[in-house]
């Protein structure tokens, strides 16, 4: 291995029990980037439980049934990787970097990690005092804290709208017990998709691979998930205040799934508001002096998701701010964006996304992404046709589905007038 420099063909195959494998080899340098994705965590999360998903994760490197914490986290070192737990919206991780020449050993930790976690008493208290402080200081964050509101708005009673890192009240009340019951759980091979990246032949891969998960079985009782559906309802708006003197509104739409056509459209719309020459920036900051701030962003999740702008502005400026964003957001749906700035998104939107796949970890997580939200493994080659297909008419056609300026959802942190 690191030899041939050679780059093939991702390839998807699965396991005899049903556990979801992307290899692709590239030998061009000696390090393999790999990870275990597991689809649900925070989808399965409930208000009464939310926040079990972040807290069991960052606890279960803390020890397993062979290695103590000290000692999982010598050897991972000896190796000249470490170990990353992610949660996102729709799934949970668990990924590292490795030397190709440690990958036995490598995977030996993660699977390990994985299987075996012991969630020790005294680190799941330690972890909890952490998350505490976390959520305690999130209501200082600017941009964080009225985001976590709005979504709480605009997906109302589904898991996507409940706070990422849990409340007071959920994270005091989580035990060891169902810390370690929410892991196991989530290690059912349906839901288990294994993406590696790099230096490694793909045959040996998978052998390796089926002789440590091709026994894995259901990891228990059913979850009973959150039984909220997405649903938009009319328009609302939720307001806190303050004692900084900023204020921060974000104000939004329903979006589409990930895996729908209209997340490319919408893609390169956000393009086109957003960023320092974007038409939102010139003329609420530019031309009217409304915001210091202005972003426009599209989540896409699994089941769907949100179009929103985030201002931040003197709140003697709120009403005036507002005002002028919904009459930016009418003319997107009077007329269609100009040619100059399909291509500049165009260009902006493939040009970034390119770029950003240039190690091998980012390709992992692509891969991974793409599979957990129910695109095929086409996708990661395919995103940059498919935005530059888009017209401007499909832009306005879609703006229009998804835009309705009667029912949009808002989130104020309204900060002290001076």
């Amino acid at each position: 291995p690191g030899v041939c420099n050679k780059e093939t063909e991702a390839k998807r195959f699965v396991l005899s029990n049903g556990v979801t494998v992307i290899a692709k080899e590239n030998h061009d340098v000696p390090v393999i980037a790999m990870g275990v994705y597991v689809q649900g965590g925070r989808p399965d999360e409930t208000p009464e439980n939310c926040g079990i998903s972040g807290l069991a994760a960052r606890t279960a490197l803390k020890g397993t049934r062979t290695r103590s914490a000290a000692e999982l986290a010598a050897e991972i070192e000896r190796l000249g990787s470490h170990i990353h737990f992610g949660i996102d919206p729709d799934y949970l991780s668990c990924t590292m970097n490795i030397l190709s020449r440690h990958l036995d050993a490598g995977w030996n930790i993660l699977a390990d990690v994985l299987r075996n976690p012991v969630f020790p008493e005294a680190e799941v208290a330690k972890e909890r005092q952490l998350t505490l402080g976390k959520i305690k200081r999130l209501r200082d964050d600017t941009f964080r804290y009225p985001l976590s509101l709005f979504y709480s708005v605009i997906f109302q009673k589904h898991a996507y709208g409940l706070p990422a890192l849990g409340t007071v009240d959920t994270i005091e009340q989580l035990t060891r017990n169902e810390l370690e019951s929410w892991h196991f759980q989530h290690l059912s091979p349906e839901k288990l998709v294994v993406v590696a990246v790099g230096d490694f032949e793909a045959e040996r891969l998978q052998q390796m691979l089926e002789a440590s998960l091709g026994k894995l079985s259901s990891g228990g009782d059913d979850l009973e998930p959150n039984a909220a559906s997405l649903e938009f309802g009319q328009p609302d708006i939720i307001v806190q205040d303050s004692e900084k003197e900023q204020t921060a509104l974000v104000l939004g739409f329903p979006g589409p799934a990930f895996a729908s056509a209209d997340r490319y459209r919408l893609t390169v719309l956000q393009n086109v508001l957003s960023g320092l020459g974007g038409r939102f920036f010139e003329e609420l900051r530019g031309r009217h002096s409304l915001a210091y701030t202005v972003a426009t962003y599209l989540v896409a999740r699994r089941v769907g998701g949100s179009f929103f702008t985030y201002i931040a502005t003197s709140p003697g400026k709120e009403n005036k701010a507002r005002d002028c964003l919904i009459q930016q957001f009418k003319e997107i749906l009077n007329s269609p964006i100009s040619e100059t700035e399909l291509r500049r998104s165009v260009n902006y939107t493939t040009g970034t996304y390119q770029t950003g796949l240039a190690s091998y970890r980012a390709q992992m997580a692509r891969y991974a992404h793409n599979e957990v939200l129910g695109l095929d493994i086409g996708e990661a080659d395919a995103f940059p046709r498919k935005i530059k297909g888009v017209s401007a008419e499909d832009v306005l056609a879609t703006a229009q589905k998804y835009f309705d300026l009667e029912s949009f959802a808002q989130a104020v942190v309204r900060g002290r007038a001076e």
